[in-house]
């Protein structure tokens, strides 16, 4: 039985054979021992890398950095193949030098350009590892444009190919989109995604045809539907136009009309862009609602008793900036205060309060009470005893003390709320 095994070995081509696996043994030695990496003051690249995840790896951060920009290309490469390893047994470490090696790799910036093809592999490919992907479009940001221009052809074909994968299909658009003029070519295949793509690549493809060859329509027609969606699709749209800031005015009645929808957050994303694209129509607005005031006021009080969770929740949001004319929406904080909302649910639409408050110690909503009570200022001097009996509250303390403080500075300073503002001096 032995002499048998041994068999494969015997011969002339049993010798090859040894050879074969002797060489393989040498080189996986070699691969596991880094006597293949590129090296820099004597030591190999993988021992340099190790000193990332090492606790002296804080102080050691510009001399890491150093030593791999010293390796020149073949010490980035040895990065990028690091980041792109398929650790199929789990392991630790291997995880823990693929994520040293995208530190370092983020640490060089622009440097990283030798490292390219490899991340441009993971970026394509988030299925792969999503965290490993992420870090690549982290570190390809860095990169000048004219860096990635090479892909231009390659990712027009994806485009165009009849069944993509939508996760590559994403990453494509966003590393044309990062090209930006120079893949003028990719237009054409751009179009029929920003019109029939899903919402995910259909809004990609917007901001990639508007950064890429400034096609107004695109932005128009996206932004037009996605306001007429009841959805909150207008919200994620907006926050994506930021990186097209500066954005052409004829976006500028629709962002108008975003102003009044009511999710706080695209109100806030179309103000900031209004502000960036026609800051005047902007002013005109913001006097003309200056003017309605008192109006508007008595409309947000109005509000507060909707059957419509999201209006009560914006007139809340609102209030503060009436300051003391907000002084009749007191009470009813006051209330709220007390705990007289414990039977209600949030999601009980008929409920007359704002939203569900146990307490000033709430943790989601007792901060919000204590600020609005602040901003009315001293015309809420009723809800004294009650901020004054939640100050024992950690969860909201620097909320209340300040509230107790602007409503009546007297009763402040006989509590001694002057030393419990310092604990959290960053609110002030």
């Amino acid at each position: 039985m032995k002499a048998a095994g041994l068999g494969i070995f015997t011969g002339r081509r049993g010798l090859m054979r040894l050879a074969v696996a002797l060489v393989a043994a040498v080189v996986g030695l070699c691969w596991l021992t880094g006597a293949f990496d590129p090296r820099y003051e004597g030591h190999s690249a993988s021992w340099w890398l190790d000193q990332v995840n090492r606790g002296e790896a804080e102080d050691m951060s510009a001399s890491l950095t150093a030593a791999f920009r010293g390796m020149g290309p073949p010490g980035i490469r040895y990065l990028g193949r690091t980041l792109a390893s398929r650790n199929i047994l789990c392991l630790n470490f291997v995880e823990e030098r693929r994520a040293a090696a995208a530190l370092m790799l983020y640490d060089l910036g622009p440097d990283a350009a030798p490292a390219l093809r490899s991340l441009v592999r993971l970026f394509r490919h988030p299925q792969f590892s999503w965290e490993a992907s992420c870090a690549a479009g982290c570190i390809m940001a860095q990169l000048a444009p004219d860096k990635l221009e090479f892909l231009t052809p390659e990712l027009i074909a994806d485009l165009k190919a009849p069944h993509p994968d939508d996760a590559r299909l994403l990453a494509d658009i966003q590393l044309l989109n990062a090209i930006g003029p120079k893949a003028k070519s990719a237009i054409p295949a751009l179009w029929p995604i920003a019109r029939n793509g899903d919402w995910q690549t259909r809004r990609a493809a917007t901001v990639a045809l508007w950064n890429i060859g400034r096609v107004t329509n695109a932005l128009t027609e996206c932004l037009s539907n996605s306001l007429s969606d009841h959805g909150n699709k207008a919200g994620s749209l907006l926050f994506a136009f930021r990186s097209c800031v500066p954005l052409p005015n004829a976006i500028a009645p629709l962002l108008e009309q975003a102003l009044r929808r009511p999710e706080p957050s695209v109100r806030r994303d179309a103000e900031f862009l209004l502000e960036k694209t026609d800051p005047e129509r902007l002013r005109r607005i913001e006097e003309k609602l200056n003017r309605r005031q008192d109006e508007l006021l008595q409309d947000h009080l109005k509000l507060r008793q909707s059957t419509n969770r999201l209006d009560r929740f914006n007139a809340a949001r609102a209030l503060p900036f009436f300051g003391p004319k907000a002084a009749a929406a007191a009470p009813r904080l006051v209330d709220i205060l007390v705990g007289l909302d414990h039977g209600l649910s949030l999601a009980d639409d008929k409920s007359a309060a704002f939203w569900t408050l146990k307490s000033l110690g709430s943790n989601q909503y007792g901060g919000w009470a204590a600020d609005l009570l602040g901003d009315i200022g001293p015309p809420a001097r009723k809800a004294l005893p009650e901020l004054e009996k939640n100050l024992k509250s950690r969860m909201s303390l620097s909320e209340i003390a300040l509230a107790i403080s602007k409503i009546d500075p007297e009763e402040a300073k006989r509590l001694g709320l002057p030393g419990l503002l310092i604990i959290c001096p960053d609110k002030y």
